[in-house]
């Protein structure tokens, strides 16, 4: 093979034509059988990973320590984490335990749902993780409330509220709080306010007690373990339902201010396969679309075009059915292989069809043209599907798996596209002659002219080239990896929005590391070691679930305990009637006047409620009005209030423990067998790709062995990178090889080469000036361009030396028509991958586009000035400008 096209001797057999001849009809009904028993299987086997840190080898030393930590501690790798957002810590909790309740009635769908807030153990012995400082500080504000909680305690309604309240305030205040009660007023008066326009507020009574304002959202955490349905696309789909439904039909409903979203990582897997999938369906309607409009320009043929769709569909076919015969599903790499297909393979087609009709143009007999076309293009399609099958094959042997999977699929993609355009197609063409529309030549003068600058400019050319490349060469090292996967998902997804929030913050990233150790004392040595780095900003372990000086803070909280009033658990709000509401409010009104008037106390907060006191007066005289507005302030300032003194209840009667005997759901996230887990908080936003490389290596460089997923995120960066060289360099070498095997002489290869190299190069030099960073994902588009660049060079040095058509410049003959054509399919299908909402794909689609534009731009520009310049040096016996 590689001496038939060294030798430029055909390298199809001879048999082919008169077999295409002889049995057309026999090879469409073959390939149809074919196509229809892969799709088949394609559809009833299909399967997306969208897993990150399956994307790259088991064999790397992170991903064995990521792999003995799931190992260790399943219940962090496949978990979902529910994110309640309240603007009250009362709230918050109340639809905490809202959710944990229904949830953990359905076992079937969630083999674990933890609250770490709402666990019971933690509950009853929440005051013992407080310092002895904060429990004085809390008795202290207890004694102060004592009255107002002991009376509430005994009748929880409004009527008590508001006449405990108009006590307060009808006392001298110069003793008490001026501060906090001004955040009471202020508290008050907000609720009034939104319950007279018809809204819900609730008064954080918790943060009244802590003389803190609600001046931020609080948010409760509940952690869910799924079944999982590995049968499904979507294996948590059953999961998303059951929590959908309690969203809908439960917490909207009562708590319609109140935000449940979920994230973690599977969450993230989902939106992120989602996205995938919409964003492929899309571009690749749309990639088809624009092919297919490229299609009727150059070709203007009406069966032309469908034959090259059917031969592009064929072959797509084909390849998918191969893709799950060897690997047995895709990932969210190897899935963009349907537009790399779509792009690179209608090239076939393109150069066969107008090879075809150039040659009928010219006068062959149809039968005579197809025979001639094979023989034409034969060599160079099969140069070509070596180059490109060779810059795919480049990730087979790299540990990134997710690209080595594409690389597999979409190389022999390449052969298999090679044998449907030398087979299907000149079947088609044979049964069904097509019919072409003459061209009209108003202009050709105008073409003429454009074509003829490299020709007739050939050093200005060279010259400009290599000045922009040169400046492309000082871009280098401004060249960026972003290797943070959040970025490549859909960004309007609630997972992704919800993650990046929490990363924002130390106490709630949910980016951890963690580090495996194998006895207490190691845990405590590393976690000591740990606390002592800028990056860190706290560790985690099983020590700290067991508070220091029990015995001393029991007896300060039974000592609390004597300021805490009685509440029966069975205590509900007692409804009172519209007039003794009005009655206790209109009391509560002139202590307030009383408190204003009083030069030492008067204040702004208190002149304020008292005119929205009295607009919501005027709509309690409104009998139908009044119901509905006691109901919304028993709810805005009762609710809130009974689930504080039931809780401030649960706490006063804590018991000593040890690590022993912390309940298992509790300790087993820190202890695993003889492994001690020791958990990692970072300082700063992970959001940001400094400090998360900061922090890994940070963290990495006091324990080598740490893991988690910002260990895994970087560590996947790097092995990328690394492997992102070595395709580059296996491509490169490959190909080179390659093509000194299949060419005559060397300077052949330095002038297919010189395009390529220049436009890989200027392309470095776009991402920098757009800024377009490279990922993950697009990642692939360097090596895969060493292939699909090939062809193009391949393309016109082989029409340069077929020395078919005279009178004409390179640049003016079907080949060079059919590269054109090429690209721009290829640009317009890659650029349909930009509009996927999933941002990995549409980088793909949007650095596929710019560099295949640049690649064009160079094999039309560059190369015909190098031919002109040095194809009688290097091409022995070659054709000149004039000769073509």
């Amino acid at each position: 093979m590689l001496r038939c096209l060294r030798e430029h001797t055909p390298c199809l057999p001879d048999w082919l034509p008169g077999l295409i001849v002889r049995r057309a009809p026999l090879i469409l009904i073959f390939s149809l059988v074919l196509t229809v028993g892969l799709t088949v299987y394609t559809v009833l086997t299909f399967q997306i990973d969208t897993d990150f840190t399956k994307m790259v080898s088991d064999r790397l030393a992170f991903r064995r320590e990521l792999n003995r930590f799931n190992h260790a501690f399943p219940q962090f790798h496949n978990s979902l984490l529910l994110v309640i957002k309240a603007t009250t810590p009362e709230k918050a909790a109340i639809v905490r335990d809202v959710c944990v309740e229904h949830l953990q009635g359905q076992p079937e769908v969630f083999r674990s749902v933890f609250a770490p807030r709402g666990n019971t153990f933690l509950a009853a012995n929440a005051l013992l993780y407080r310092t002895p400082e904060e429990l004085v500080k809390m008795a202290d504000n207890l004694a102060v409330m004592q009255p107002f909680l002991g009376s509430m305690a005994r009748e929880m309604s409004l009527e008590n509220l508001f006449t405990m309240l108009a006590r307060i305030f009808s006392t001298d205040t110069d003793g008490l709080d001026q501060d906090r009660l001004n955040l009471l007023l202020a508290e008050l008066n907000e609720t009034v306010v939104k319950v007279s326009s018809g809204k819900s507020n609730w008064i954080s009574w918790q943060n009244l007690m802590r003389g803190q304002s609600a001046d931020k959202m609080c948010r409760e955490f509940v952690i869910l373990v799924p079944c999982l349905d590995y049968f499904s696309l979507n294996p948590i789909k059953t999961a998303m339902n059951h929590i959908e439904r309690v969203r809908t039909e439960i917490i909207r409903k009562d708590f319609a201010d109140v935000s449940v979203n979920v994230t973690g990582k599977l969450a993230l897997n989902v939106d992120n396969l989602i996205s995938v999938r919409r964003g492929i369906c899309l571009a690749g309607g749309v990639s088809l679309g624009m092919v297919l409009v490229i299609l009727i320009w150059g070709l203007k043929s009406g069966r032309m075009v469908i034959f090259s769709l059917i031969t592009l569909l064929t072959g797509l076919g084909w390849t998918f059915g191969f893709a799950m015969l060897a690997i047995g599903r895709l990932n969210i790499i190897s899935i963009t292989f349907v537009v790399l297909f779509v792009g690179l393979g209608i090239d076939y087609s393109i150069q066969f069809c107008l090879r075809y009709k150039e040659l009928i143009e010219n006068g062959q007999h149809h039968i005579g043209a197809i025979r001639q076309t094979l023989q034409d293009i034969g060599n160079t399609l099969l140069l070509c599907s070596l180059t490109t099958a060779t810059g795919f094959y480049a990730f087979v042997p790299t540990s990134y798996s997710g690209a080595s999977e594409l690389g597999l699929i979409a190389g022999t993609g390449m052969f298999v596209n090679l044998l449907v355009n030398i087979t299907v197609l000149p079947s088609l063409i044979y049964l069904w002659p097509p019919l072409f529309v003459k061209r009209l030549s108003s202009s050709r003068k105008l073409k003429t002219i454009i074509f003829g600058i490299p020709v007739r400019f050939p050093k200005i050319v060279l010259i400009v080239s290599a000045a922009v490349f040169l400046v492309s060469l000082f871009l280098l090292p401004k060249v960026r990896f972003d290797y943070n996967p959040i970025n490549l998902n859909d960004q309007k997804a609630p997972s992704v929005r919800t993650a990046r929030e929490l990363l924002k913050q130390s106490d709630t990233s949910i980016w951890t590391a963690s580090v495996l150790c194998d006895s207490a004392e190691e845990a405590n040595r590393m976690a000591q070691r740990l606390e002592t780095l800028p990056e860190v900003e706290h560790t985690m372990m099983l020590d700290d679930l067991v508070p220091s000086g029990q015995a001393q803070k029991i007896r300060l909280i039974e000592e609390m305990a004597w300021f805490m009033p009685v509440v029966d658990a069975n205590s509900h709000i007692v409804e009172n009637s519209v007039e003794n509401v009005i009655a206790a409010l209109n009391q509560f009104r002139n202590a307030l006047c009383g408190y204003r008037d009083n030069t030492s106390g008067g204040s702004d907060e208190s002149r304020g409620i008292i005119d929205d006191i009295d607009l919501l007066m005027k709509r309690l005289d409104n009998s139908d009005e009044a119901t509905i507005i006691i109901d919304q302030l028993e709810t805005a300032m009762l609710v809130p209030l009974m689930y504080l003194l039931k809780q401030l209840s649960g706490l006063m009667q804590p018991q000593i423990f040890t690590a022993e005997q912390l309940p298992v759901e509790l300790k087993s996230r820190y202890i695993s067998g003889s492994i001690y887990r020791v958990e990692v908080f970072p300082r700063k936003n992970l959001n940001n790709l400094e400090a998360l490389e900061q922090f890994v290596t940070a963290v990495k460089k006091t324990a080598p062995r740490a893991t988690g997923t910002p260990v895994g995120i970087v560590g996947a960066g790097q092995a990328i990178s690394k492997a992102f060289m070595q395709a580059f360099i296996i491509a490169l070498s490959a190909v080179t090889i390659l093509l000194v095997f299949a060419t005559p002489r060397f300077g052949e290869v330095l002038l297919i080469l010189a395009p390529l190299i220049i436009s890989l190069g200027l392309t470095a030099g776009a991402t920098v000036i757009f800024e377009i960073p490279f990922n993950f994902a697009n990642i692939i588009v360097v090596p895969l361009l060493l292939g699909i660049g090939l062809d193009y060079g391949i393309h016109l040095v082989h029409r340069f030396r077929l020395q078919s058509v005279d009178d004409k410049t390179i640049l003016s003959t079907s080949t060079a028509r059919g590269v054109l054509f090429s690209a721009l399919s290829t640009i317009l299908s890659f650029s349909s991958l930009s509009v996927s909402s999933h941002r990995g794909t549409a980088s793909i689609g949007i650095m596929l586009s710019l560099s295949v534009t640049i690649m064009i731009g160079c094999t039309l520009v560059v190369l015909p000035a190098l031919l002109q310049i040095f194809s009688a040096r290097f091409l022995s016996g070659g054709a000149n400008e004039r000769s073509i």
